[in-house]
């Protein structure tokens, strides 16, 4: 049996809905001027002071907009079309996505781990839903985790954007490790 959770795309998509009309906007007011008006001229078509004051303007807006909007854009399609796997359980152990830059998933057996629930946590936005697993003996997940924060020997994942909710994969994972024990003390016998 193999389950993975993934975090869901949505914001991602969000992000690009916004970011792609932010450029639209800022080639609109530095360049075609179809929506936001030309800076003003005189009668012969040349730029007043006014006009090269708007003209300078636009230019700004542009620049902000254009950043802004590509570094959005970028970012959401990025996470859109990246591996969005947060877990992967396997009758070997766990594959948590909370490693380094250089390592994305850790994986810790089975046998390392204790317990797996649900729960919740206070910080400074307010309750945040975390996957708590109890993890004993030595292992591989950094002191540091990414998307992840060690409480004494728990590790508690950030559950807040999974497409499975926090609760249904405790559920889930906390079989699965029954069932491993139970594989672990028939090879025993």
């Amino acid at each position: 049996m193999r389950v993975e959770i993934s975090r869901t795309a949505w914001k991602a998509w969000i992000a690009a809905m916004i970011a792609v009309p932010l450029v639209l906007i800022a080639v609109d007011l530095a360049f075609t001027h179809r929506y936001f008006r030309e800076p003003v001229q005189d009668a012969d078509g040349n730029l007043t002071t006014q006009g090269m004051s708007e003209q300078r303007t636009d230019y700004i807006w542009f620049v902000g907009l254009t950043v802004g909007g590509g570094v959005l854009l970028y970012w959401s399609l990025r996470e859109i079309t990246g591996n969005r796997r947060v877990v992967v359980a396997d009758a070997e152990g766990l594959h948590l996505s909370v490693g380094s830059s250089r390592t994305a998933d850790v994986f810790v057996p089975w046998h390392q781990v204790t317990s797996i629930r649900s729960t919740f946590r206070e910080d400074e936005t307010g309750p945040t839903d975390y996957l708590e697993v109890g993890i004993h003996g030595p292992t591989w997940v950094p002191a540091d985790p990414r998307g992840a924060v060690w409480e004494h020997d728990h590790l508690l994942v950030d559950a807040t954007d999974w497409q499975t909710p926090s609760h249904v994969a405790a559920g889930l994972l906390q079989t699965m490790l029954e069932r491993s024990r139970l594989e672990e003390e028939e090879d025993l016998l």
